[in-house]
């Protein structure tokens, strides 16, 4: 049940005086002749290796067998946090992404939690000034 990242999106979507709101869909593509069900994931993301902050979410992601799906996954960071972590990694052009934490894959209502270490460079894309 593994899968290769062909590439991704980060996204700053909104941000104010406390937290930054970050969006990251994820194109993977399942190699296995079968499909499977993302219900959870359960994520460290780090940029740079820096810590930017945990994202929880439960969704069902459909997963089909030999073929491409999307992940999304929405991380709120503290702004403090970020400030301590380089926020100006984030205006590069290129950073290189980490997660780390689970996963929860499942067929025919069952379900199996794997782990996660994921890293690779990718190119960001900034929202439009207003």
């Amino acid at each position: 049940w593994s899968s290769d990242v062909c590439s991704s999106d980060l996204r700053i979507n909104k941000s104010d005086l406390k937290t930054t709101s970050f969006s990251l869909d994820v194109l993977m593509y399942n190699p296995n002749p079968f499909g499977v069900i993302l219900s959870e994931t359960d994520l460290d993301i780090l940029i740079n290796n820096n810590y930017l902050g945990h994202s929880a979410q439960r969704y069902k992601v459909k997963i089909p067998g030999k073929g491409n799906f999307v992940v999304p996954i929405r991380l709120e960071a503290d702004n403090k946090q970020l400030l301590k972590t380089g926020f100006n990694a984030l205006f590069d052009k290129k950073i290189q992404l980490k997660a780390r934490g689970a996963v929860r894959l499942g067929k025919s209502g069952i379900f199996k939690t794997f782990k996660v270490d994921y890293s690779g460079t990718h190119e960001i894309s900034l929202p439009e000034p207003f």
